[in-house]
């Protein structure tokens, strides 16, 4: 559970920095053009991390499986087991959770990174209005100095 949360995380960040850094270098890119790029890097990262995740729970169960191979166990059983079901559980599960998150994180990264970006602009904006009202202009100075 907790590697398949991580693998997840590193997808989701991977692609929403990849769309912010995109959206950077040019801001007339439109929703589309942004939610392109990242499934762009999104396919890239699925398919390393479905394969990692695969490779982490085999790896996790290695031991138990040597021991089933040493003891010979029957095909028809192995594959009825609860350890080799699990396995295979797991491995599907983690795979499906980085496939949904690529564009989902796409999506919602390449609809919020404009309005993000008008936000911090809006702010900036009312912070120097703020500075400039608050600030005393020149004749207020000379007549708190006097």
């Amino acid at each position: 559970m907790i590697a398949k949360l991580g693998v997840i995380m590193d997808v989701g960040i991977s692609i929403a920095s990849a769309v912010h850094e995109v959206y950077t270098a040019n801001r007339e890119l439109g929703p589309r053009a942004l939610f392109m790029a990242g499934m762009n890097v999104g396919r890239d990262r699925m398919g390393t991390m479905a394969t990692t995740l695969i490779l982490a729970f085999t790896g996790s169960s290695l031991m138990s499986l040597l021991v089933l191979y040493a003891y010979k166990v029957p095909y028809d059983q192995l594959v009825n087991m609860n350890l080799v079901t699990i396995e295979v559980l797991q491995g599907m599960t983690g795979s499906i959770g980085v496939i949904l998150t690529a564009p989902i994180v796409a999506f919602v990264s390449s609809r919020l990174m404009p309005y993000y970006d008008r936000m911090l602009a809006r702010r900036a904006a009312e912070s120097k209005a703020e500075e400039k009202v608050q600030a005393p202009s020149g004749m207020e100075k000379e007549q708190t100095a006097m």
